[in-house]
């Protein structure tokens, strides 16, 4: 497979909201959210995006249980951050090649308390193992994907990309729209 695939077999923004994608401040809160919250039902697999290393898979108190893969992107290394799962398929220091499943999502971390109707992978691009709070060391993983999957599901099959419009959806100017 050329370049990135997804971390999901379905991917779409949480909601269709821009507050549920890179760099908006939610709930009144004063952090920018570091990534994007992707729909997923507690116990949908995810898969890495891209062949590498398994930096992190254990417990992250925000993020609960979480999976960080080291990867290469255009000379760049780059880490991806799969958070909020419920179970983790791959161990520290493991190689993984792109398209293996390696976690479920789920509800862990921060996101526990939330309704079931708002379960979500929170899929973060980071250029260090694990940054901070802020976004410094954070990367908008529309820069890689060149898109954002927030009015249409984006994903792969059998080693092709689809994209499926989906119901209403949010059209952002500049992102999916004129």
């Amino acid at each position: 497979m050329a370049g990135l695939s997804w971390p999901l077999e379905m991917n779409k923004i949480r909601g269709e909201t821009r507050n549920n994608t890179f760099g908006w401040v939610r709930s009144g809160g004063q952090q920018r959210h570091q990534g994007w919250d992707l729909e997923a039902a507690p116990g949908t697999p995810c898969f890495a995006i891209a062949n590498g290393v398994i930096r992190w898979a254990g417990h992250i108190k925000k993020y609960g249980t979480t999976i960080v893969l080291e990867f290469e992107y255009q000379g760049s290394t780059l880490y991806a951050t799969y958070a909020h799962l419920s179970a983790i398929y791959v161990r520290k220091d493991a190689p993984v090649t792109q398209g293996d499943m390696i976690g479920l999502t789920g509800r862990t971390g921060n996101a526990s308390t939330l309704p079931l109707s708002e379960a979500h992978l929170h899929f973060a691009i980071h250029t260090m193992e694990l940054p901070q709070i802020g976004l410094t060391g954070y990367v908008n993983p529309m820069r890689l994907y060149g898109f954002m999957p927030i009015d249409t599901i984006h994903g792969d099959y059998l080693g092709k990309s689809y994209a499926i419009r989906s119901k209403g959806g949010l059209r952002v100017p500049g992102v999916n729209a004129p």
